[in-house]
């Protein structure tokens, strides 16, 4: 395989200073230096690469500090153009803790309420499904059903035919509330929510009130398939196939960014820039259930260990991979962007933490 990697280690990687930390940390056994972690960190990624298995762009970072970023493979093999960290890759899912993010900053705002039923912003719907809440849609706990799989679910559909379709269900397929069952179409919902309450679409909303303040330059949501401009990833199958995004829903994906630009609003949510400190604490509680179980907040995959909270989210679709975690207790973040289809992200993960907690 041509060896295709690009890796940025901490600015703290001068040699001499780094070969001389490394040799002060065994002599006092005290933690590996920054740059001695983000070396071991980059050779997780080059191992993966040289194996096949990792083509993409990644970024760790703790407490606000970028410990590692890199970049490897071709993030358009016929025009073989390279990965890079600033390269626009699909979310796919990832897309969701964006979404949520932007429900939330109304309701800062009062502009509605988490436990407004669906009818209130969207009519149409029979008294059954319009009966779920805001807070049902941001926690998959609706009852609604899902498109996927449905005679809808093509390369190119719109939030205009899922609403249609969805309009047509008479009853959910549980009482909203009664348990978690993982639904695109309620983010697509809440898409149509955002812009039925702002007045913009979604992709406007996002560009003017989430994305240009807070730096995300490379970010967008994709709407048009001349968009995908020379700095705009393309998807592949593991076998080598093209397997490229074409969907025009948003809300439940969609939205195109970089590892630099996910590191500016991982940040963000460590302030109030974008919503308050009080919102994200109920967002990062895992939704209420009569049935079963669930670990899943307003966008976000939440586990509770020892150590305090950690949140997270993948993206999968067409030959795009997508993940990040934030450890709220130390506030490290971990993000892959990848175009080459099935990626192991949570081995990969598991690796990166090893690392730092060394």
């Amino acid at each position: 395989m041509p060896r295709m990697l690009r890796t940025v280690l901490a600015p703290e990687l001068d040699r001499r200073q780094f070969l001389f930390g490394a040799a002060g940390c065994v002599a006092l056994a005290c933690r590996p230096a920054v740059g001695d972690r983000a070396s071991a960190i980059a050779r997780v990624f080059e191992r993966r690469y040289e194996k096949g298995l990792f083509a993409g762009e990644a970024l760790v970072a703790q407490a606000g500090r970028v410990i590692y970023k890199g970049a490897f493979g071709l993030a358009d093999r016929d025009a073989k153009r390279p990965y890079t960290t600033d390269t626009r890759s699909c979310l796919a899912s990832l897309s969701k803790p964006i979404t949520a993010a932007a429900i939330m900053m109304l309701a800062d705002q009062s502009r509605l309420a988490y436990d407004n039923p669906l009818s209130t912003f969207l009519p149409g719907f029979s008294g059954a499904v319009g009966a779920a809440t805001i807070r049902h849609l941001l926690t998959h706990t609706s009852g609604i059903p899902d498109y996927d799989g449905s005679q809808i679910d093509r390369p190119g559909v719109t939030n205009a035919e899922i609403l249609a379709t969805l309009q047509k269900v008479q009853r959910p397929l549980f009482p909203p509330g009664h348990k978690y069952q993982y639904c695109n179409a309620g983010y697509v919902l809440l898409s149509l929510i955002v812009e039925h309450i702002s007045g913009e679409s979604l992709p406007l909303f996002l560009a003017a009130r989430m994305f240009k303040p807070l730096g995300m330059g490379k970010t967008f949501v994709l709407t048009n398939l001349s968009e995908k401009t020379t700095d705009v990833a393309r998807g592949y199958e593991r076998s080598g196939g093209a397997d490229d995004f074409e969907g025009m829903d948003t809300g439940d994906s969609g939205v195109y960014s970089t590892v630099n630009d996910l590191m500016l609003f991982d940040q963000a949510l460590y302030g109030s820039t974008l919503v308050r400190q009080e919102t994200l604490a109920v967002a990062f509680t895992p939704g209420q259930v009569h049935e079963g179980s669930t670990t899943y907040g307003f966008g976000w995959n939440v586990v509770n260990e020892a150590a305090g909270v950690r949140v997270w989210h993948q993206g999968n679709t067409a030959g795009f991979r997508a993940f990040m975690e934030r450890r709220l207790w130390n506030r490290v973040t971990v993000i892959m962007l990848t175009n080459g289809g099935d990626t192991d992200r949570m081995g990969l993960n598991d690796e990166i933490q090893r690392v730092l907690a060394v």
